[in-house]
């Protein structure tokens, strides 16, 4: 999914979308020493919630450009820096 190229909603960023993973992993690793089982439930559900992120602005609002908004996101962005 992340080979293709994307955008940004909020900044406008074009290109490759760095992976955000949620939570702490100074808190995964406290869990896994000292509550296991429950150190393994955190563990899945920070496998389970990784999410695209803008490289520039680290907003989570990236699209790929072959949609239909990511291609007027890219159209209207081209035309402001036209007339720049």
């Amino acid at each position: 999914m992340a080979e293709s190229q994307y955008i940004c909603t909020s900044c406008g960023e074009v290109g490759k979308p760095k992976t955000n993973t949620k939570g702490s992993f100074w808190m995964e690793v406290l869990l896994g020493l000292f509550f296991v089982i429950p150190g393994v439930f955190y563990s899945f559900w920070r496998l389970g919630n990784k999410v695209y992120a803008c490289p520039a602005c680290g907003n989570e609002t990236v699209i790929p450009t072959d949609t239909p908004m990511g291609q007027k996101l890219l159209k209207d962005l081209k035309q402001e820096r036209k007339t720049s």
